[in-house]
This record gives C-alpha cells, structure tokens and sequence, in this order.
C-alpha cells in the first residue's frame, strides 16, 4: 500500500468515526457515481475487517454503527455488482456483520470465491430467479434444463449443498415459490413427499398446497403422519390405490364410509 492510500484510508477511518451519518449522506447525495459510493463503501468495510483481532467487537459495532437505518445493507443488498469484489474475506466479513440479502446472486468466474462465499452464508434472497440461479450453477449437469415440477427434489436430495439447508430453514417461503411457479404440477421422489408432508414446520396451508400439485403418488398413506392431509390425498388421487390404503382410510376415519372415500375407491 502507498503512502498516499494510507492517508486516505487515515482520513475515511477518522471521519467515519467523527460524523457516523456520512455513508447515509454519501448514498443519497445524486452527484455521486455508483462507482464512487461502491467504493467508499467497500473501504469503509475493509478497514473496519483489517483492525486488529482484540478490537474485532469494536468494529463490528462501528460498522453497524454506519449503517444507520441499514443504509449501507439495503443499498449492498440491491447492487450485485458488490458481489464483484477481489477481497472476498473482508467483504464477506462485512456483509455477514451487516446481514446482507442481495435481491440478485451472481456466479461469476471473475468473482468465483465472492458468489461462493455469497452462496455458501446464504447472503441472497430466497427467491424464485435465485434458485433457478443456483440450480444452474451448481446443481444441474451442463446441458441439463432445471424445471420446477422436481425442484424440490432437486434441492433437498443435495444436502451436502449449502442451498438445501437455506430452503430448509424456509420451507414456507420455498413451497411459496414453488406454487408460483410449477404451473403444471409437481413430480417429486417420494422420499422428498414425505419429508415435506411430515415436516412440522411448514404450515397446513402449504401441504394442502402442495398436494394439489402433485401428480405423482404416496405408495403408503400410513406413512403421511398428519391424519388432516389425508383427505387431500385421497382428493386428488395423490396415493396409490391399494387395498391397505382404503383400509386405513376407514379405521382412521371412524370406520365410515366417507364422501371421499367413496370418490376414491370408483
């Protein structure tokens, strides 16, 4: 480092700690280039990264210190160019203290350790352009086309992936996306049915959802552990047609002869 980028680094650590509010004021001032505020952003974060271990806590504090109505994250978070950064160990220090969320994720081989790092610490919205993003990149064979009607399967068969645990932890949010976009139905392994079913995290409403796409069969409605969804099941002719899925239909069902059941058997 010269001497001159050292004076400057000097003179930006010393005004962010006097007049914290400066990166809001920076990011709203019109006459400044993206350009510019990208990298009086970046430098603020690679000072903060490059103070000594000891004070860690202390910069950490100062960074969100700056970020004053989360300024500085919203603005990272809608710029994916911030994901186009040669120092990947700082900048995603930096984004992890300020909890970014980029609207879009980049894979990039100019910028391969940042999209990893971005990938791996789940520094991306769950969304629907992001997973397909993701499943690109990562999880589809070259040549291969990702729909939606498996990709559920895609993703949580892949548990060594860093997505799978992501949508794992935000299975509502995923299953959202998913009716929103697997318009002609799904086709999952039914081992993934079953997890999804049997989940208890992820609310009624979106199984129910979920069964309505379905154009594939549980073999055994035993193994659905939920007794409410199995009307559903039956319903849209989401189990397969055996004489002990009838049977235990009708036990669990207060060996009645339902409407549903009924239906199902013609």
């Amino acid at each position: 480092m010269d001497n001159m980028q050292i004076v400057l680094d000097e003179m930006g650590k010393e005004l962010n700690i006097s007049w914290p509010e400066v990166v809001k004021k920076i990011l709203e001032e019109g006459s400044i280039s993206f350009a510019e505020k990208k990298a009086y952003i970046m430098d603020t974060i690679l000072i903060c990264a490059e103070e000594e271990s000891e004070e860690e806590v202390v910069w950490e504090s100062r960074l969100q210190a700056l970020n004053e109505n989360a300024c500085i994250t919203g603005y990272i978070n809608a710029h994916e160019d911030f994901i186009r950064i040669s120092d990947a160990e700082a900048a995603l220090w930096g984004y992890m203290t300020l909890q970014v969320k980029f609207e879009t994720w980049l894979y990039e081989d100019t910028c391969f350790r940042m999209s990893l790092g971005v990938y791996e610490n789940h520094l991306y919205v769950l969304s629907g352009e992001n997973i397909e993003a993701v499943c690109k990149a990562r999880l589809l064979a070259e040549g291969e086309n990702g729909t939606w009607d498996n990709m559920a399967t895609r993703i949580l068969s892949r548990e060594e992936e860093p997505i799978c645990s992501y949508v794992k932890k935000n299975m509502d949010v995923f299953l959202y996306l998913l009716m929103e976009n697997a318009g002609e139905g799904v086709r999952d392994q039914e081992e993934i049915v079953l997890q999804i079913l049997n989940d208890k995290n992820i609310s009624l409403e979106k199984k129910k959802s979920y069964i309505a796409l379905m154009k594939n069969y549980v073999i055994r409605l035993r193994d659905i552990q939920d007794v409410s969804l199995w009307d559903g099941l039956l319903g849209c002719r989401a189990v397969s047609y055996t004489e002990q899925n009838i049977l235990d239909y009708y036990f669990k069902g207060g060996e009645q002869w339902s409407d549903t059941l009924i239906g199902f058997i013609n």
